[in-house]
């Protein structure tokens, strides 16, 4: 009951039909952000994705959809009043936030699938949906960038990773595709400076 619902708020004189009232519940947050019933930020940047919970589709397709926005955000006069929103869970993962840390957005505020917020500018970046790490080249490229310039100094092995990513998500048929036979093959004819390790989103060790 729309009527019903209103009682007890800020709208309740309100009369009007739900996308009236939406517009109206707009006008309020953006004239006076003490009454409104959300809340409220300068900026916020969607980057919901279908099935960013999962990590390929995070990695790949959600989280490298901020690069074009990187220098800004990191930039000391940004506002401290803006949130990124991961719109596509009902709850958020902890590797989300870690990942926001690697290009130095620490303690960033992400927003999940709810609550409803009020956001006085709201960017919606299309770049990343396509499940080709090709075809989001560029964003990666610079996640990548920023990762290694966050990152203390790397000191190297005399051994050279190869890093077969695995795709394990349960809805797949496929998840043992690569399996120890074919690690094994593919270690034996590689020269002995090089170590396969097979990198798959559910060995919590690794993550």
């Amino acid at each position: 009951d729309l009527e019903a619902n209103r009682n007890g708020t800020i709208f309740a004189s309100l009369k009007k039909t739900p996308h009236i009232l939406r517009n109206e519940i707009i006008k309020t947050c953006a004239e006076d952000e003490s009454k409104c019933p959300y809340p409220t930020y300068d900026l916020v940047i969607d980057v919901t994705q279908v099935f960013c919970g999962a990590f390929f589709h995070w990695i790949i397709e959600t989280w490298p959809r901020i690069g074009p926005f990187l220098d800004g955000l990191l930039a000391e006069n940004m506002p401290n009043n803006f949130a990124i929103r991961v719109g596509c869970v009902s709850s958020l993962e902890e590797f989300h936030p870690q990942f926001f840390d690697l290009v130095g957005l620490e303690n960033i505020t992400l927003i999940s699938g709810e609550p409803p917020v009020f956001a006085k500018e709201v960017i919606a970046p299309t770049e990343g949906f396509s499940h080709s790490p090709l075809l989001n080249y560029w964003n990666l490229v610079v996640m990548r960038q920023k990762v290694i310039a966050n990152l203390e100094p790397i000191e190297k092995s005399e051994y050279k990773t190869v890093l077969v990513i695995i795709r394990d998500a349960s809805r797949r048929p496929d998840t043992f595709i690569f399996n120890n036979k074919f690690l094994k093959e593919l270690s034996d004819g590689l020269p002995d400076i090089y170590k396969v390790v097979p990198f798959r989103s559910s060995d919590k060790e690794m993550m």
